[in-house]
């Protein structure tokens, strides 16, 4: 199958990652099976990036890959200039508690810890909380919206709430980078778009954090600044800030001229016919927006507002 090349960064964008040509192979009772094959990708600094595609493509094995949790068995995995693949352990271990915050798919909230605690743990457990760090913490919790919660204990919030406590983590953690596995996948709705101009607000007040998003939820595209779509453990086709755009204002099909040009070429009509049918969820998805006059354009005004 021909992959799609990554397309070429803005000049005034800074990649913050950088994977090349990265090959992970897991081996369980003596089957190899390949998850990421090959796979190259770039993310910038200042955006969002939703990384999507089918369930069992690669989407996790890459994102524990660039959080230092797991390394590629071939491959680079350049962060902020260096490649991780390079590092000792303790060289990980650092990088993991200084570079990376991972909001997990199932939140890691301690239940024995209220709110405040949990936004502190970090900080607490590396000696790094003080007068200043207290602060900053506090300016955190009222960007997010947490006043009224500090005291309660995880099981006393909603799914939405227990989100926002884990972004607000994320960010008295202080990390460059921000990795998200399904930040919206069992909230309802009005939690959901919640979260979302939560994160918008992040980018917005966070310019030097790179977030990245793993998400099987269509409307995430509403705040992404670039989509990359993974089949097979590699990148079929990525979507820059512009196209997007289009797609957000104009329900422009998302799909690049000259990657179905390719497709057609590699004779991938599997690919291609899910390619298409991605953009009939996405199409879909504005008409119904666009018929109900509802959150998307609250959204975008709130985003236009931050």
């Amino acid at each position: 199958m021909t992959e799609i090349k990554t397309m070429k960064p803005k000049s005034n964008t800074i990649i913050s990652i950088r994977t090349e040509n990265v090959i992970k192979i897991y081996k369980r009772k003596g089957v190899e099976t390949s998850a990421l094959r090959g796979l190259s990708c770039e993310m910038n600094k200042g955006e969002i990036t939703i990384i999507m595609g089918p369930s069992g493509c690669g989407k996790t094995t890459l994102m524990n890959i660039l959080s230092g949790i797991s390394l590629p068995n071939a491959g680079s995995v350049i962060v902020q200039g260096q490649d991780i693949t390079q590092y000792s352990e303790t060289q990980l271990e650092q990088f993991r508690r200084d570079k990376i915050s991972y909001i997990f798919q199932k939140l890691n909230l301690i239940p024995t810890l209220n709110v405040m605690d949990n936004i502190t743990f970090a900080l607490e457990y590396t000696n790094k909380m003080n007068e200043a760090q207290q602060s900053r913490i506090n300016n955190i919790i009222e960007l997010i919206g947490l006043e009224d919660h500090t005291k309660k204990f995880p099981d006393e919030l909603s799914g939405g709430e227990q989100q926002r406590v884990a972004l607000a983590a994320a960010l008295a953690k202080n990390s460059d980078i921000i990795l998200c596995d399904e930040p919206t996948g069992e909230l309802d709705s009005k939690a959901k778009m919640k979260v979302m101009e939560l994160l918008s607000i992040i980018k917005k007040n966070y310019p030097e954090k790179t977030i990245v998003i793993v998400s099987h939820d269509t409307d995430m595209n509403l705040i992404a600044d670039r989509l990359l779509y993974i089949r097979d453990g590699k990148i079929s086709y990525e979507m820059s800030t512009e196209k997007l755009q289009k797609i957000k204002t104009q329900g422009e099909i998302p799909i690049e001229v000259h990657a179905e040009k390719s497709l057609h070429n590699s004779n991938d009509e599997d690919l291609l016919t899910e390619l298409r049918e991605l953009n009939k969820i996405i199409s879909d998805k504005l008409e119904h927006y666009e018929s109900r006059n509802i959150q998307k354009h609250k959204l975008k005004e709130k985003m236009d507002n931050i």
